[in-house]
């Protein structure tokens, strides 16, 4: 069984898009964890999926933005040959690749409002298999619920951002692969322009976590190096252009 969790701020959309996107789908038994993180005075991505994820009764845990749509009636049957067939700490729709030490998206769901394949033409969008990846997108992830008794999303502070990143790294560290599962048919309405000038706090306290365990974190926006000046240098640039050009 599986145990979808979504932490909402919009429950139109919520009912819309996920609720709906549910009663769809075949051949696959669920249970619904919706988490209202205001009502629960949760400040943080990581506190209100911890707080989901220990209510959940399912074998496997899926994780899961408000906006996320199955197009077809076989999303979660699709997911559970996956589950049954491969082993993994956790495994998304969308995730950071690493080709000759730089990152590259791969991913084949859409996204946005004009329904486009998502990411830039660097993007990898044609294979067939699961495939490893040291990072993935938080708008949808699958984590068994054996690995989630094992640990859970660590705190980044104030915070919606990296906690799949978070989770990734924590899964290689304990050795457990991070896949990308090749799965068509989903629609994420976000154009992914939910970035904001947090993301720089949040993963400087990423790279202090996983200091010892990595010399480069691969995240959707880019390569961070864990060294500690070459990682301080990294996120005052960052920031420096982003408050520039926004």
């Amino acid at each position: 069984m599986f145990s979808i969790i979504c932490a909402y701020n919009n429950k139109k959309m919520l009912e819309d898009c996920v609720v709906r996107s549910l009663k769809r789908q075949k051949n696959a038994e669920y249970e619904t964890i919706f988490v209202n993180a205001k009502e629960h005075h949760f400040s943080s991505a990581s506190e209100t999926l911890n707080y989901g994820g220990q209510q959940a009764k399912g074998d496997y845990l899926i994780f899961l933005h408000q906006d996320i749509i199955f197009e077809t009636e076989d999303i979660l049957e699709k997911i559970k040959f996956y589950c049954d067939h491969y082993q993994f700490g956790i495994a998304g729709v969308a995730g950071v690749t690493v080709i000759s030490n730089r990152n590259r998206l791969i991913t084949q769901i859409k996204d946005g409002k004009d329904h486009t394949a998502a990411g830039t033409e660097l993007t990898i969008h044609h294979y067939n298999k699961p495939q490893k990846v040291f990072s993935l997108d938080e708008c949808m992830f699958i984590i068994p619920n054996d690995v989630f008794k094992l640990f859970q999303f660590s705190d980044l502070g104030e915070t919606w951002h990296l906690y799949a990143t978070d989770y990734s790294c924590k899964c290689m560290k304990n050795g457990f692969d991070v896949l990308v599962l090749p799965i068509k048919n989903i629609w994420h309405l976000s154009d992914g322009n939910s970035f904001n000038s947090n993301y720089f706090s949040t993963i400087g306290r990423l790279i202090r976590l996983y200091r010892k365990d990595y010399k480069m974190i691969y995240t959707v926006y880019g390569r961070w190096p864990t060294q500690f000046v070459l990682s301080k240098l990294k996120i005052l640039y960052k920031r420096i252009k982003y408050k520039i050009n926004g």
